[in-house]
């Protein structure tokens, strides 16, 4: 039988609900629930894959026997993905142009402080957005090779940059850094907006009455929640923001 909405509490938000059995659509709460009867079984792995490639998984969650298994019935919760990652790119590229165009007209130190803060925290979107787009775009077997490549590419940019940007310091002025800068970024949006990406079909939405703006802050406490909750995920965002911190604060030196 279907439950409805209010009847899942933030366990089973959390760890999914042994009922009902199978796969199970929640469409108020945008998330899926998995449900497995198993009689011996000692260990349960969730495998999803895209309709293109239905040898190697997109996705793989392992459910933990004392948090996802309620007798001999093992169960997990997955929320939608409702990120629209080629919209983020594009608004993440015009918001830097933006900023990186008020540079020319900033005079005084704590405003250009606030700027780089402000491209910073944009960025922010913009890389997670570019990696899930690689990594649906991309084969598995051409993920090492892609990655290998703008990785080079990376770093040949940090290495030719500086003597590019004091050539054009010394030449035309600083203000044609910053407009060139702009330029890049206008460039990448028109560039990602134009561009057709086959990703994976969206499920279809159900008109709510929560603004915009809240259900963002829903979204953002549900994945840090499911974060938290997962031991090994929640290590490696750890280490991550732990060597970001790092390098960033060893670059200016």
């Amino acid at each position: 039988l279907l439950r409805s909405s209010g009847s899942f509490d933030k366990w089973d938000r959390k760890e999914g609900t042994p009922g009902p059995m199978g796969v199970t659509w929640i469409p108020e709460l945008r998330a899926w629930n998995f449900a497995l009867y198993s009689r011996r079984a000692t260990g349960v792995t969730l495998l999803l894959y895209r309709a293109a490639d239905p040898v190697h998984p997109c996705f793989h969650y392992r459910l933990h026997p004392r948090t996802n298994k309620s007798g001999r019935i093992w169960h997990c919760w997955i929320p939608e993905d409702r990120w629209n990652v080629k919209r983020t790119m594009v608004f993440s590229d015009l918001a830097r142009a933006v900023l990186a165009l008020l540079l020319i007209f900033s005079t005084q130190l704590g405003e250009i402080y606030a700027i780089l803060f402000a491209i910073s925290t944009v960025s922010i979107f913009f890389i997670p957005a570019q990696t899930v787009t690689i990594r649906t775009l991309v084969p598995r077997e051409g993920l090492l090779a892609m990655n290998a490549t703008m990785q080079q590419a990376m770093l040949l940019t940090r290495i030719v940059s500086p003597a590019l940007a004091g050539a054009l310091v010394a030449r035309v002025g600083p203000a044609s850094c910053f407009y060139l800068d702009t330029l890049s970024f206008l460039l990448s949006a028109l560039i990602i907006g134009t561009a057709t990406f086959n990703l994976p079909p969206r499920s279809p939405r159900i008109s709510q009455p929560t603004l915009k703006a809240r259900a963002i802050l829903i979204d953002l406490a549900v994945g840090i929640r499911f974060i938290l909750t997962h031991p090994a995920i929640s290590f490696v965002m750890i280490a991550m923001a732990s060597a970001t911190f790092a390098i960033s604060c060893f670059s200016p030196l």
